[in-house]
């Protein structure tokens, strides 16, 4: 069974952090970067509820893109 919820994504580089949507099937993890517009709701419910799923990804370890567009949980600092 497929699930996703939005993580706290740093990029390959090092150089920046994210929001992302995460989708999780089995041990495979795929993501959609659509951070410019997650924030953008026709109705103020929606955009309440979107504000606090993404709270919730900063309880969630940090995962990081891999050189290969893979994401990896990344080790904690």
């Amino acid at each position: 069974m497929s699930s996703w919820d939005y993580r706290v994504v740093q990029s390959a580089d090092g150089a920046e952090y994210f929001i992302a949507e995460v989708y999780y099937d089995g041990d495979r993890l795929s993501w959609v970067d659509d951070s410019r517009d997650i924030l953008r709701w026709a109705e103020y419910q929606h955009l309440k509820s979107t504000v606090e799923h993404i709270r919730q990804a900063f309880d969630q370890p940090l995962l990081r893109v891999t050189d290969d567009e893979r994401l990896i949980e990344a080790p904690p600092s």
